[in-house]
Parts: structure tokens; sequence; C-alpha cells
């Protein structure tokens, strides 16, 4: 072997170690920002969760108190309308509150006069059908509303008698514009793309660009993350906007709808 055949393996000698080491060093990094990146994107979640959280229980304790007044009870459109209107007034997140009877035909709300709802019926919806299906709060899907036009989602908690027989339900329709506005003012990371879905993988909101997505549904891959009912972490590819790979879901309740966090 010549010398300088000999010089080149004892150079290689020297520093194949040491580019071993690098390497071993810049995996690590890359390991630890990952982790720091997925531990950041399951923290949004789960505070964008707590929040929409305590939204529903607003609405649900809001619903029971409802359900109770004797006009509401008794099908009383004016007396109705007239609760219904007062609670609407300086919440902006509250599209409309309606009242439907057993048929799900819609006695009052808080925007219309009696008269006006004749046409409108909820009994397709399917918050009315599991309200009166399990007589217990139930929660919707992205829709719109059908005598406002709004993209909303509701909520619908049963009217009973005395002796427990179904009459009807109270509902708040959820403003998905008014409540996008409002999450678009919170400090999200720049690098985060978050979602809120319905149960069926339809996105109530999205930050950034949230009039884009909404009512857009999501891909199989990330409908996949919905069925687990424990906040984690997985790498996606192929998602609604094709640009993520990275996601968190966290579910509380069957009612609260879903969040995903993606990192760009």
């Amino acid at each position: 072997m010549s010398l300088s055949a000999r010089l080149a393996v004892l150079v290689l000698a020297a520093i194949l170690p040491l580019v071993a080491a690098l390497a071993v060093a810049q995996r690590g990094l890359y390991r630890d920002q990952e982790a720091d990146v997925r531990a950041e994107v399951l923290h949004q979640v789960r505070l964008l969760a707590g929040e929409l959280s305590q939204l529903v229980d607003g609405i649900r304790q809001i619903q029971a108190v409802l359900v109770e007044m004797p006009a509401i009870r008794d099908g009383d459109a004016a007396g109705c309308t007239e609760i219904l209107a007062r609670v609407i007034d300086g919440n902006g997140l509250l599209n409309n509150l309606l009242v439907a009877d057993r048929r799900g035909r819609l006695v009052c709300d808080g925007v219309h006069q009696p008269a006006d709802l004749a046409p409108y019926t909820v009994a397709d919806r399917d918050y009315f059908r599991d309200a009166r299906r399990t007589g217990a709060f139930a929660a919707g899907t992205y829709s719109i509303g059908r005598s406002t036009g709004a993209a909303v989602v509701h909520f619908a908690s049963p009217i009973v008698d005395d002796v427990g027989r179904f009459q009807g339900v109270v509902i708040t329709a959820l403003d998905l514009q008014a409540l996008g506005a409002r999450l678009g003012r919170e400090p999200w990371s720049v690098d985060h793309a978050t979602l809120v879905t319905d149960r069926v993988g339809t996105i109530l909101l999205r930050h950034p660009d949230n009039e884009a997505y909404v009512g857009r549904r999501m891909t199989p891959t990330l409908l996949a993350l919905l069925d687990d009912p424990e906040p984690g972490t997985a790498d996606v590819s192929g998602t609604v906007d094709g640009c993520l790979a990275s996601s968190a879901t966290s579910r509380r309740r069957p009612t609260t709808p879903a969040s995903t966090s993606a990192s760009a």
C-alpha cells in the first residue's frame, strides 16, 4: 500500500468516530425537537378541548334551566319567544335558541316571531332524535340553520312532563363563524394548524383560515384518529390541506367536539 493510501486510511480512522458521534448527537437533537413539538401540539389541543368542554357545559346548564320554565314546558309561544330572546341578547356565540314540540315542529325561537316558524321542523335532525331516544342532552353535527342560514352546531335537551313523557326539546344553535372569530384571537402557535371537528369528521373550526375550511370533511387518515379515546400524537400524511405531518387529538366527552392540531 502506498504512503498516500496509508495516510488516507489513518485520516479516515481518525474522523469516522467523530462523524459517528456527530450523527448520534444530531439524531438525539432531532428526537428532542420532535418530542418538544409533540408536547406543544398536545398541550395546545388539551387547552382548546378544555375551553370547548366548558362552553358545552355552559350550554347544558342554560338548557337545564330553560326546560323547567313554565312558558317553555307549556308551549306558550309568546312567553317562550321573550325568554329565549333575552338569553340570546348579548351572547355573540349563540346563533339562536329554539323550542320544538314532540313532533319536531318549532314552537318558538329567540330570533323570529312564532308565526314565522310554521314551515320549519327539526324532526329529521340527529340531535332531536338522540334527545328523544335517550332522554338526555345531545349534540348534533355541522349543519346550516334552516331559519337563519348560518353554519352552526346544535345542542338539545329534552322537555318532559310531570310523569317523564317526552314533550319536545330546547335547542341551542352555536354560531361557528362567531366561535371561529373568538378562537382566532387566541395566541396560537404559527407553526400549527388546529382543527375542531364534529363526531363524523366535518370541520367546525380551523385556525388559521377558518372560513376556507369550515364544513369540509377530514381525510380518512385523520378521521381514524377520532376513534382513539385517549389524547396522544400520531404521524400522518394526506391531511385536509395536504401539507401537515404530525397531529394530536383530544376528546373529553362524547358530546364535545374533537380537536386536532397538526404541526407544519
